[in-house]
């Protein structure tokens, strides 16, 4: 099975163990397996998402709940703290969303900096790329699309490396060998989320399906959002 299949059996059993869940922590927030509940992890990540504005919901029915009958406990305290935290973080998210939701519409928008680490362990910032065309990549390598993906990148990085056209390629496979010996031989900027599938970029990013580009002017400003990879060489040759 691929990371993609992975990601999209996950979430298919995830939702349904949250639904029956979600019915134990509002049927009594204040009480400690509600409080366990929305603690629980899966690979070293939380089933509920503090920053998905529907799994918070929970968070804060628990915390609400908690700062009533147990008020001033470690435990309240740290429920407290961990659901305001989340919320702020959750509305800056959103903002950042709002706007990357309007790529196609809007001009001179700022993207939020990556860093990550390539094949050969070198740390490679999206910043440092300013000055060049780049085509910021989110994709999967150990995926059905992904060869065919690949080659057609290379066509548009073949026809325009030569007038300041770079690719950031950002893989979100889990397997950290695969995606080695699959980036190893390409000739852009490639580097790995080791948070895979549960990356914050992908929230940060307002990136709904894999693969997604942003098209990225010289100035550091996105100028298009590409799903449909078919306009794709339309767009980078907007910039170029």
């Amino acid at each position: 099975i691929d990371d993609v299949a992975y990601l999209a059996e996950l979430d298919s059993v995830l939702t349904a163990y949250k639904a029956e869940i979600t019915k134990l922590i509002l049927g009594n927030p204040s009480g400690a397996a509600a409080y366990y509940a929305v603690f629980q992890k899966v690979d070293g990540y939380l089933i509920f998402d503090p920053y998905n504005k529907q799994d918070y919901a929970m968070f804060g029915a628990v915390a609400t709940s908690w700062d009533r009958y147990y008020p001033g406990t470690p435990r309240s305290k740290h429920l407290y703290d961990f659901t305001m935290n989340a919320l702020k973080t959750r509305k800056q998210q959103e903002q950042q969303a709002a706007l990357l939701e309007n790529v196609p519409v809007v001009s001179g928008l700022s993207l939020p900096d990556i860093v990550l680490t390539e094949v050969n362990g070198e740390k490679i910032t999206l910043s440092s790329q300013k000055g060049k065309v780049v085509v910021l990549d989110f994709t999967v390598y150990k995926s059905d699309f992904s060869p065919a993906h690949n080659m057609e990148l290379n066509k548009i990085y073949s026809q325009h490396k030569a007038k300041g056209l770079e690719i950031y390629q950002i893989s979100f496979d889990s397997d950290e060998h695969f995606w080695k010996n699959a980036a190893s031989n390409l000739p852009w900027i490639t580097v790995r989320d080791p948070q895979n599938v549960y990356s914050r970029l992908l929230s940060t990013y307002n990136v709904r399906d894999i693969p997604t580009a942003f098209v990225i002017n010289r100035d550091g400003d996105v100028v298009a959002r590409v799903e449909n990879y078919a306009t794709l060489p339309g767009e980078v040759g907007k910039v170029l």
